[in-house]
């Protein structure tokens, strides 16, 4: 066989390969935990890779045929053996590629079973999110969600999908609803050290930090989020003793072994640096109102216990249960007085002005102001580098 072409046969061939390989090999440093991968905004150039993977692929193949061909009939041992390893490298990478992927990696749970307190097989100091919803309590296990990222479920008749990102320590939950319609949501990988979700109707690609749609015809949109608490187990129970709780999923257990979730004590305390300089990785306590955003450091929390500020002229109070684990949020405004709060020795909340008692779910339980509430306020658990990742313009708490 002597077309004209196949002079350029190598030149073909090289090109054909690159993009085989090529598509796959970007995909995966982008989208996954690599060297420096999540340090730049890489949301454009992964979306179009994403998006136009199979045109590659398939040009690809066009190209590598004929050359092909003509090498495993008529070419050299030599040629031959260089043939076999260019397969080889475009096999490998096709299947590392996908072995190495999030979807691979994180799968959803295949039963998502959730038990009544007594029947419950998960310790007490498990943390959890918690959530409630027209009076229905929920708690999802962090443990599990670590490994899973994403839980889709129902609380009474909302749709709604509980998150958790590993490598920014971010968990979250949102209601799935958008437009009167349920949004199907896939994990594919991660950028920015946070994970990504693809919605399968259009292919919009979705942040899980923040509730927003970054790529595709939903860009610029927003699923509401849905507040939730960070708490232990047994806090929650203590609050909400009927809540179901989401057990360990049966078909997972390989993949909660493989993928342990490390210690929340690894950088909860680690002191800054300087006065006003912290670790990428320290955690801190995010807290947005109206657009505003704040960082307070979570061994600054470990310490005060208590911390009274003002957002964006909304008076809030963060703070954390003797446990050091389990933390809380409120607009401290009461029948439009602004108070402020404490912890005594026997870790009851007060406020300073009545000296009323509060419980933990932000309830007035003995004292002048018994039978008042204070109103939550949404604030997440992360590393510092992410909540100003995704929140360049936040301030930063420091103490008085």
């Amino acid at each position: 066989m002597n077309l004209p072409y196949l002079k350029y046969k190598t030149l073909l061939l090289t090109i054909g390969v690159l993009l085989i390989i090529l598509p796959n090999i970007l995909l995966l440093y982008l989208m996954m935990p690599m060297p420096g991968s999540q340090e730049f905004r890489s949301v454009s150039p992964a979306y179009f890779i994403y998006n136009f993977k199979p045109f590659y692929i398939l040009i690809g193949v066009i190209l590598v045929i004929i050359p092909v061909l003509n090498i495993a009939i008529y070419g050299s041992i030599g040629k031959k053996v260089w043939l076999f390893f260019l397969t080889l490298v475009c096999v490998s990478t096709s299947v590392l590629s996908r072995k190495f992927s999030a979807p691979t990696l994180f799968k959803e749970p295949v039963e998502t079973n959730f038990l009544t307190p007594d029947k419950n097989q998960l310790p007490a100091s498990t943390i959890v999110l918690g959530i409630e919803r027209n009076g229905i309590a929920k708690a999802y296990p962090v443990k599990l969600l670590a490994y899973h990222h994403q839980v889709k479920d129902k609380i009474g008749d909302e749709n709604i999908i509980a998150t958790y990102c590993t490598m920014c320590r971010t968990g979250n939950i949102f209601s799935t609803i958008f437009n009167n319609k349920n949004l199907e949501l896939d994990l594919i990988g991660a950028l920015q050290y946070n994970a990504t979700f693809r919605e399968k109707e259009t292919g919009s690609w979705w942040c899980q930090a923040t509730g927003d749609f970054i790529a595709g015809p939903l860009k610029g949109e927003k699923l509401n989020e849905i507040l939730c608490e960070q708490v232990t187990l047994a806090s929650w129970l203590s609050t909400h003793p009927n809540s179901l709780i989401m057990q360990p999923d049966p078909n997972s257990g390989e993949g909660y072994k493989m993928f342990g979730f490390a210690s929340f004590d690894k950088y909860r305390d680690r002191k800054r640096e300087s006065a006003d300089r912290i670790f990428p990785r320290n955690w801190v306590v995010g807290i947005e109102v109206n657009n505003e955003a704040k960082a307070y450091l979570w061994s600054d929390l470990v310490k005060e216990r208590s911390i009274n500020d003002i957002l964006n002229n909304t008076p809030i109070v963060l703070a954390l249960e003797s446990d050091t684990l389990s933390f809380h949020s409120w607009n401290r405004i009461v029948n439009g007085k602004t108070l402020a709060f404490s912890l005594d020795n026997t870790n009851n909340l007060l406020d300073t002005e009545t000296r009323s008692n509060w419980n933990w779910k932000g309830e007035c339980t003995e004292g002048e102001l018994k039978g008042q509430k204070l109103q939550a306020i949404i604030a997440s658990q992360e590393y510092y580098n992410s909540w100003k990742t995704f929140h360049p313009s936040s301030t930063f708490y420091k103490q008085q």
